[in-house]
């Protein structure tokens, strides 16, 4: 028998992984990184032990049985593994961050109890259509947990199909789907060792969901290289998408419209150049990002002038963290002889203004805000 021609899907699988660990390693943004790359690891270890197990499993006579079993227990582990980090990354997709992460330390004790358990389930060895494939109580229990924690993961997707961005539906639900059906054909015919194969397949659906390569065009398109904040096309899109909601009518809910000004921008470009300017939008930028956290979106919508946009937020909340971004602003000293200077308004409606009202209202607060300015540094 040779055992290459059967692995051969298995190698394939691996490259595949690798090549995935590799750029999750080097391009995978930030935020995602770290799931992506536990996923890859759990799928390339269960590629491995898949290939091992299967030579080892076609090697009885001459593979110690403690070295067999091990094996197989480890090739479970990962699946199991690998499952379990799916589940958590379909958790965070569907759920509040809360409750996801504490369904995700409760899960946690699902593949150390396994873990505890295998040594002592049973093993059997069959031989299969075309090779032997491992049976017993052992398999049924990695197994069966595997495909039930999967299953959930199915069930979340299906149940809040419409909640998912657009990519993600595309990419993870035909990839759930396919995998469903793998599981099926698996447990009809043992012998065709299909589970690296689904694992590869899980994961180049969830690098799809996760990196949308059409998705960060749209998001180039739609963002301030200068600033990293949103640009004025996002912000034209998101205002127009408000205007259809509401019309000239008033307002429901709670809307917040923030306007900021970097002040002399241009005596700032003439005095110290355009790089020392972009340096200044780039520094405003990134305090108004990371201080007005429970935005909708941060834009910069022309040469100097920034907004944020809260939708159903409280106006303490609002007022709260607009002035946690002036104290970043007035903390953040000087920058090569330039200190970092702003002026800011927002306007609050619950139902009593029109959109173009709101917008008017909070900049003339930011004209009275930089008047004010001007008058104290006169003084």
């Amino acid at each position: 028998m040779n055992i290459l021609l059967i692995i051969r899907a298995e190698f394939a699988c691996f490259i595949i992984l690798l090549l995935l660990f590799i750029y999750s390693v080097t391009y995978c943004r930030q935020e995602d990184r770290g799931r992506f790359l536990r996923l890859c690891l759990f799928g390339l270890g269960h590629v491995i032990f898949d290939g091992i197990t299967v030579y080892t499993v076609n090697s009885l006579d001459t593979v110690p049985e403690m070295a067999n079993r091990v094996c197989h227990i480890v090739f479970y582990l990962f699946a199991l593994l690998f499952c379990y980090e799916f589940f958590c990354y379909v958790l965070y997709l569907s759920f509040s961050r809360e409750f996801a992460a504490k369904v995700s330390r409760i899960t946690q004790a699902v593949p150390v109890a396994f873990l505890v358990i295998s040594p002592f389930l049973r093993i059997d060895y069959l031989h299969g259509r075309g090779t032997n494939y491992s049976f017993g109580p052992c398999v049924f229990v990695g197994y069966g947990i595997a495909a039930s924690i999967f299953l959930a993961s199915a069930l979340i997707i299906v149940f809040h199909f419409r909640k998912l961005a657009p990519n993600v539906r595309a990419s993870l639900f035909p990839t759930v789907m396919c995998m469903l059906l793998a599981v099926i054909t698996q447990i009809a015919v043992p012998e065709l060792l299909f589970t690296g194969v689904d694992v590869t397949l899980v994961t180049v659906g969830t690098y799809f969901a996760i990196e949308n390569p059409a998705g960060r065009y749209r998001e180039r398109a739609l963002m301030d290289l200068n600033t990293s904040v949103k640009n004025r096309n996002c912000y034209d899109q998101d205002v127009a998408a408000l205007k259809a909601k509401y019309g000239d009518g008033k307002v429901s809910g709670e809307v917040a419209w923030v306007v900021c000004d970097l002040d002399e921008l241009k005596k700032i470009n003439d005095r110290h150049g355009h790089l020392t300017g972009d340096e200044a939008l780039r520094l405003a930028a990134c305090v108004l990002r990371s201080e007005l956290k429970h935005a909708y979106g941060v834009y910069r919508i022309g040469g100097d002038e920034f907004a944020a946009i809260y939708l159903d937020k409280p106006e303490p909340l609002v007022v709260s963290e607009i002035k946690e971004a002036k104290k970043a602003r007035d903390a953040s000293g000087t920058k090569g002889g330039l200190a970092l200077r702003f002026s800011m308004g927002y306007a609050f409606s619950a139902g009593d203004r029109s959109l173009v009202e709101i917008i008017e209202a909070a900049d003339q607060k930011m004209y009275e805000d930089k008047k004010a300015r001007k008058q104290a540094d006169m003084l």
